[in-house]
């Protein structure tokens, strides 16, 4: 096989947004690999140092607090000493204001290629784009075809019309800001000629393993709320194409890494599925699991052709010894493996939610005998404890009413997230937090 030493080994690699779904794979590829990494995170994320340095060493990851792409300072605070970056943190607040994301994005993207050329030890940077940034999938389409100059420019157009429809401005937008950000990026190095060899990945529908139960792993977090028999967000997915989540980041330690790839857009489109597809599987996997809906045999197919997906999967094949993971294996390794009653991350967070109650609740006889006990010496401020005891018992009350809050909760996060995309064509291939 090919060898992944572009870098020397132990160089360091920055990976921002390292705390989101795909960021995460990122950084533990290249951490596999024996390189260094870097991640950066909007605010302090000590469980993902933990993650990555329980497994790999306590010098072989940290974390950088990197609120703002703009902020040239703080980004040449966070260059310092890498070899190589993966830029993977993009806006995902689905605004309805195409004002108010994709001149961001773009002006995000450029500062990060300008802040990077700065430093002649970094040699490579490669940038997360998204399927979304060359079309946008429709069910049972003949004649669509992608290859490395197609552009998503109707998805622009799109977004910046004021007659679109409310409903589908959020994921046109998201679409435009994806597109406009790689296409600035290669036309930014093209002018400016940085020393470093630049690259784009672009992944389309990620499903596979969730690292870190504080990881949402938006694409993925669907499969598992049909399991529970929420089909809330799944219902938005429609034909289309996935990559499992290990092959996107492999992709993108190709381009960080592999010796020969230079100055390619590196398409990860595995292999058509829709939801009848992922039905069926999930049936196979948990025969006696009654959430799961019929599959649809009528249901449509995405018909497009995907020029570069096959010089993709040859980068694996010669990187890594095998080419796409298909659909049915990612699902078999990464829900097979564990029980019908196995704690997804939604439960875990819910019974994070319910614990710190608990441990409230144990808290409130204490407090009354404490009250009483200051009653009873003539202690003041005798009021002022009372008051914060009736707050106490309204917390207790509102845990009674609401039943399970940390199931509420989590089932008002995720009607949340639906809402947010508000679109029925949710094709959210690089989904990652805003750093």
């Amino acid at each position: 096989m090919a060898k992944l030493n572009a870098l020397p080994q132990g160089s360091t690699v920055l990976v921002t947004g390292a705390n989101g779904y795909i960021g995460s794979h990122i950084a533990n590829t290249i951490l596999e690999q024996g390189y260094r990494v870097r991640g950066t995170v909007r605010s302090p994320k000590p469980w993902l140092d933990e993650l990555f340095q329980s497994k790999y060493g306590k010098d072989k990851y940290e974390s950088i607090t990197l609120s703002n792409f703009e902020d040239e300072e703080a980004l040449a605070k966070a260059f310092d000493g890498v070899s190589a970056v993966a830029h993977v943190a993009s806006d995902v607040s689905f605004s309805k204001d195409p004002n108010a994301v994709i001149p961001w994005v773009v002006k995000a993207t450029e500062t990060v290629l300008a802040a990077a050329a700065k430093f002649p030890a970094i040699k490579r940077v490669v940038l997360t784009s998204s399927s979304s940034a060359v079309i946008i999938p429709e069910t049972n389409k003949p004649g669509d075809r992608v290859d490395e100059n197609t552009w998503n420019d109707s998805a622009v157009k799109s977004a910046w019309d004021p007659s679109l429809a409310e409903d589908k401005k959020p994921y046109y937008i998201y679409a435009a800001s994806k597109t406009e950000g790689e296409r600035a990026a290669w036309k930014w190095v093209g002018k400016n000629k940085p020393g470093y060899v630049f690259s784009t990945v672009l992944p389309n529908c990620n499903w596979g393993e969730i690292l870190h139960p504080e990881i949402y792993g938006s694409t993925m977090g669907w499969v598992r709320d049909v399991l529970k028999g929420d089909y809330e967000a799944f219902a938005l997915y429609v034909p289309q194409y996935f990559v499992d989540v290990v092959d996107t980041a492999r992709l993108h330690a190709i381009a960080l890494l592999g010796e020969n790839v230079e100055s390619q857009r590196i398409f990860g489109f595995a292999e058509e599925v829709n939801r009848s597809d992922v039905f069926k599987t999930l049936r196979a996997l948990r025969p006696d699991n009654e959430n799961i809906p019929e599959p649809d045999e009528n249901e449509g197919h995405d018909l497009t052709e995907v020029v570069p997906a096959k010089k993709a999967e040859q980068l694996l094949k010669d990187y890594y010894g095998r080419g796409w993971t298909g659909y049915k294996e990612t699902h078999n390794k990464t829900l097979g493996q564990e029980s019908p009653e196995s704690d997804d991350e939604d439960q875990r967070f819910a019974n994070r939610v319910n614990q710190a109650l608990r441990d409230f609740n144990h808290t409130v006889p204490l407090s009354l005998l404490a009250c009483n006990v200051m009653m009873i010496a003539g202690f003041d401020r005798v009021d002022a404890n009372w008051q914060a005891l009736m707050v106490f018992g309204c917390l207790v009350l509102l845990r009674v009413i609401v039943g399970d809050l940390g199931q509420w909760l989590t089932s008002l996060r995720r009607r949340f997230w639906v809402w947010l995309t508000g679109w029925r064509v949710f094709n959210l291939s690089s989904i990652e937090e805003k750093s």
